[in-house]
């Protein structure tokens, strides 16, 4: 592995063979690891020396991308498939979308991708510089929920062609083109992956409910022009989306464990009525189509057309919606006065530390795919 670098003193980049007794033939998984790790380690000593020089060459380069001396942690640089130095910000692949996340605000902490705004209404601070406490939040919420279409006819033929990080690769891919419509256009809040969906909230304070159920149906509306077909490279099928809009009382909380063994200690869970109506909303819409229960159809009123033929009790059928209501620029406003802060203590409880770990050394997040035989508990809880 050869690494471009400044000396001191120097104007001309110098290339270093990385060959140290840290790295060895590569024969397993694990040595892959060992080998990356040790070239992010020579890639972070460089970047700390030049961030504490000044004059450095390559401090120049830090400074473009907005760091400065003192402000560069271990793991904020690694070099990048060109043969630059870059930021994590800039050089990360999406997993779910997370470049997404990375390229909207270079001010992001570098697990802000994986946990959604919603988690930080149940963090309460300390007085004292202690652990914070964690209390649920009760309110309105429009809700999104986004199902791919052909996902386990796509997955079983990349993962016996390519494996694991083929699959990756498709999916980051489609959900980053989703996750660019959801954040950027409409500001929607990303709070789950499900396996091949994602749900997406809009409860931002001030906000009104009605702006919000406008404001994810149009979202819908959007993902299904735009990106309601997306070619999977290598071959002749594609990921397709069907979308159900529900709307109401949302109940958010985090569960923090007292222990935790190679385990992330916070969990969110998402509650209420409307995900009980999410389900015949969403299998109600077939690929290509948005659905609506009948809450977010009376909450649109006039500003959406919609239709019950061949839907179950209590789902329509979105046919048309009022493009010149601009609700848009309303969310960005109750959103922008919000003055809601995020917890950095609460992304680390958040994410599986072993992600986190690799996020923090550089790591390219489909270089982490895995497959693993699970065993899921679904637990349901009464309202």
């Amino acid at each position: 592995v050869s690494v471009l670098y400044w000396e001191e003193g120097t104007n001309h980049p110098r290339v270093r063979p990385v060959r140290t007794r840290r790295m060895r033939a590569v024969r397993t998984k694990e040595d892959t690891e060992r080998n990356s790790a040790a070239v992010l380690s020579f890639i972070a000593e460089v970047t700390k020396h030049a961030t504490e020089n000044p004059h450095h060459p390559l401090s120049r380069i830090l400074q473009e991308h907005g760091y400065s001396s003192g402000s560069t942690s271990e793991s904020d640089y690694f070099l990048g498939s060109s043969g630059s130095f870059a930021s994590d910000s800039q050089s990360t692949t999406g997993n779910f979308g997370a470049r997404a996340f990375f390229n909207s605000k270079s001010s992001r902490t570098t697990l802000e991708p994986f946990v959604g705004a919603l988690t930080h209404r149940c963090v309460r601070l300390s007085d004292d510089g202690g652990e914070p406490t964690l209390v649920p939040w009760r309110g309105d919420a429009a809700l999104l929920f986004v199902d791919l279409s052909g996902y386990s006819k796509i997955s079983a033929h990349l993962i016996s062609s390519g494996g694991a990080h083929a699959l990756s690769r498709a999916v980051n891919g489609y959900f980053e083109s989703i996750l660019n419509i959801v954040l950027d256009q409409f500001q929607g809040d990303v709070i789950k992956f499900a396996g091949d969906a994602i749900v997406i909230v809009w409860a931002y304070p001030n906000s009104d409910l009605r702006e919000n159920a406008l404001a994810a149906v149009r979202c819908a509306i959007e993902l299904q022009r735009r990106v309601g077909m997306y070619p999977v490279e290598g071959t002749d099928m594609a990921f397709r989306l069907h979308c159900g809009v529900t709307a109401g009382v949302m109940d958010s909380e985090v569960i923090l464990a007292k222990e935790s063994q190679s385990m992330q200690r916070a969990y969110h869970f998402i509650s209420g009525p409307m995900f009980e109506e999410i389900g015949p909303v969403v299998d109600g819409a077939a690929t290509g189509e948005v659905c609506v229960s009948q809450a977010v159809a009376d909450l649109c009123g006039g500003d959406l057309t919609t239709s019950a033929e061949g839907r179950p009790d209590g789902v329509r059928l979105v046919v048309d919606i009022d493009e010149d209501v601009n609700v848009v620029e309303a969310i960005l406003e109750a959103k922008g006065s919000s003055g809601e802060a995020r917890s950095e203590w609460l992304e680390k409880q958040l994410v599986h530390p072993r992600i986190a770990s690799k996020l923090r050394q550089g790591f390219k997040l489909s270089h982490m795919a895995e497959m693993r035989f699970l065993c899921v508990l679904f637990i349901h809880k009464a309202v």
